[in-house]
């Protein structure tokens, strides 16, 4: 199970990298219970290798617009 702490650190870096690649406005856009639920997907990777991958995957469809998917 992931922790609040775990997803507090996630959020923080997801938060960076959103800012860093200007796609904050685009995340913000989206529901919020999507965004949580990236959150928690991204927070609950096994290996911090694994997490980065997970916000590549989240930056890479927030730039081509694409559509978030639900599940994860």
């Amino acid at each position: 199970m992931t922790t609040t702490h775990e997803i507090s650190a996630t959020k923080h870096f997801v938060e960076r990298a959103l800012i860093d690649f200007e796609l904050d406005d685009a995340f913000k856009s989206r529901p919020a219970p999507e965004q949580a639920q990236w959150l928690n997907w991204i927070a609950s990777a096994p290996s911090e290798k694994a997490e980065e991958y997970r916000v590549s995957l989240l930056l890479d469809a927030l730039a081509h617009e694409e559509h978030l998917p639900t599940s994860k």
